[in-house]
């Protein structure tokens, strides 16, 4: 049995704009049990089931029904949470738990600051520095993740960085998204292409969770964006965290064109994210799938051990 979850940023779609029905439908089309949607409308998903939202307030203008993360579920929401840390920026933010087939979890829904936060002139004193905002609400989340129990636990939303080559955040603060997650916790999307763009929008597991496929949402639809990200799906079992089996044989007998041992080994050396119980031929299949991250045959996803999971467009 597993867990289908949706994570999409629907570029402020409201239930009015003409865009929605469709983003409804691609949504609908995956049959999700958990979605978290970001820069969105509180009325978006409402009446299909049951949504806990961020604080109306984001640092800029207050419009009505707009807000940075909606978290969405077929079953009721509790233990819910808004503003999970007093010194993060607000409105990014929001928690629960929810029943699902696989029994209850723990979901948490944020929108991390883009670089360009709240640095208009305008501002005066209170105007930002680029990546003033992001930093410090990495600095926040760190303190969440340390009270959060991390069993069966899903953190999704937009984390507004590449995790991995390509991203064009300062090392610091590359190492500080890094480290605001627990060790075991895998970002399962961190390899995600979608026509020549790695994805920004995560989902974050911890160890007890297993990853039998990943897929996009296409954004585009009739020659036009029907938001300027695209959607991620996952299907997640629940595995024992401490008991992951490895393959006895490795590294495989070919290796992809264009790659030897010692990309190989250079990738491995500086993989993005600490797996600490990834060994052997897991850890040689990651860093291969890394490598091919920029093709469709591969974009760096996988499951937990094993063959690596099929990545592909469902619009």
């Amino acid at each position: 049995m597993s867990l289908r979850v949706v994570n999409w940023n629907v570029e402020w779609a409201t239930p009015k704009s003409r865009r929605t029905a469709e983003i409804l439908n691609r949504i609908g089309r995956h049959g999700p049990e958990v979605a978290c949607l970001t820069e969105t409308h509180d009325e978006l998903l409402s009446q299909h089931g049951h949504t806990i939202c961020s604080q109306p307030d984001y640092g800029y203008t207050v419009k009505e029904g707009r807000r940075k993360v909606m978290l969405w579920s077929k079953e009721p929401w509790h233990r819910v949470d808004d503003n999970g840390n007093d010194s993060m920026p607000p409105g990014r933010f929001v928690s629960g738990v929810t029943q699902t087939s696989v029994g209850e979890v723990t979901v948490i829904g944020i929108c991390i600051p883009w670089f360009g936060s709240r640095t208009e002139a305008n501002r005066k004193m209170e105007r930002r520095v680029p990546w003033e905002d992001h930093e410090q609400y990495l600095a926040g989340l760190t303190e969440v993740f340390e009270r959060v129990d991390a069993k069966r636990l899903i953190v999704m939303g937009d984390f507004n960085q590449i995790v991995g080559p390509g991203s064009r955040a300062r090392p610091e603060l590359r190492l500080a998204l890094r480290k605001a997650f627990s060790p075991s916790m895998e970002i399962a999307t961190s390899g995600l292409v979608f026509q020549g763009r790695k994805s920004i929008d995560h989902i974050a597991l911890s160890p007890d969770w297993a990853v039998s496929s990943l897929s996009v949402i296409s954004n585009i639809h009739e020659g036009r964006k029907l938001s300027d990200h695209f959607g991620v799906v996952a299907d997640l079992s629940v595995q024992n965290s401490e008991c992951r089996p490895v393959p006895a044989r490795w590294p495989p007998r070919t290796l992809p064109r264009g790659l030897d041992k010692a990309n190989i080994s250079a990738i491995m050396a500086s993989r993005p994210v600490a797996k600490p119980w990834v060994t052997g031929r897991d850890a040689y299949l990651d860093a291969t799938l890394l490598a091919h991250s920029d093709t469709h045959k591969y974009n760096g996803a996988r499951p937990s051990y094993g063959s690596p999971a099929r990545v592909g467009e469902k619009p």
